[in-house]
């Protein structure tokens, strides 16, 4: 009987301020790989672990890596004695010889990355998972490290479920639309989206914000340069709008909150995990780019 197990699969929007190629996002994650950039949330650390080229004859066909997230234990910390419950004692402590270059607790986040489109995929689900927030986060503030300054401001978002910003314009009253542009790409969208792009560029701009406000006791119907702005923005930033229900109760929704996950199944016995991530992320970078299918 085949062995079918199934990978949840986020995107991570990776976006670099003009001027910007793929070469320019290999080299950003080169950079970041070799200094070891990293970034810490409470006692724990992660960084880039490891990196491959997909195609060792074309790097812009993107990468493998892996991010190592572990343990920083600060020894000057107290120390607990599990056997008589009170603090460890100074002689207790003499007998714990652990290097400081060995740190415990590691996990291992596998993830694919694309350079033309700039974005990063890993799994969501199962013994290699990592929410989609906690990825953005590591990425953010790897990026923000002195040896990754060099590239600028990188701007990280999560991709939203595709139907995420339909369901928010479907809403049976949108009393409030609040819009956060991030500066997008300017070779990577259609025409309106550039330009976008040159609007916020002519005015030296990073972001641009729209809120708009409905009528007392009517819902806003947003036109279509509304709308496109919006779409440019779930990827690029984010969309939150707030109303009522058919049933007249309050309600807000945010592409923020609803990531995109594509369920994938696959045969664990005819296909390692590493393919089948590298799989899927190609369907999900196809799909992004709209890309036919072969």
């Amino acid at each position: 009987m085949a062995r079918t197990s199934t990978l949840k699969v986020c995107a991570l929007n990776i976006a670099m301020h003009d001027p910007h190629s793929p070469e320019l996002y290999i080299d950003l994650m080169q950079t970041a790989y070799n200094s070891r950039s990293y970034a810490a949330k409470g006692d724990y650390h992660a960084f880039i672990g490891s990196i491959y080229p997909i195609d060792k004859n074309d790097k812009l066909k993107g990468i493998t890596g892996e991010i190592y997230k572990f343990l920083h234990l600060d020894p000057t910390e107290p120390w607990f004695n599990l056997l008589n419950k009170e603090e460890a004692k100074e002689e207790e402590l003499y007998e714990i010889n652990i290097p400081a270059h060995l740190k415990p607790h590691l996990t291992k986040y596998p993830f694919v990355f694309f350079p033309k489109g700039h974005r990063l995929y890993f799994q969501t689900n199962g013994k290699h998972k990592i929410s989609p927030s906690s990825a953005a986060l590591i990425f953010e503030k790897i990026f923000c490290h002195e040896d990754s300054q060099k590239f600028g401001e990188v701007e990280i978002t999560v991709e939203p479920d595709k139907d995420e910003l339909e369901d928010i314009f479907n809403m049976a009253t949108v009393q409030r639309l609040h819009i956060e542009l991030f500066r997008p790409n300017p070779d990577d969208h259609e025409e309106y989206e550039k330009k976008l792009l040159e609007r916020l560029r002519r005015q030296n701009a990073n972001r641009m914000k729209i809120d708009l406000t409905s009528v007392r006791g009517q819902t806003l119907e947003p036109d279509e340069e509304t709308k496109a702005l919006a779409n440019v923005a779930a990827s690029n930033g984010y969309v939150i709008a707030s109303g009522r229900d058919l049933d007249g109760q309050s309600i807000e929704r945010s592409t923020k909150n609803i990531p995109w996950i594509e369920n994938f199944p696959y045969n664990s016995e005819q296909q390692t995990f590493n393919d089948a991530l590298l799989q899927v992320a190609e369907q999900m970078h196809n799909q992004l780019l709209c890309i036919p299918a072969h």
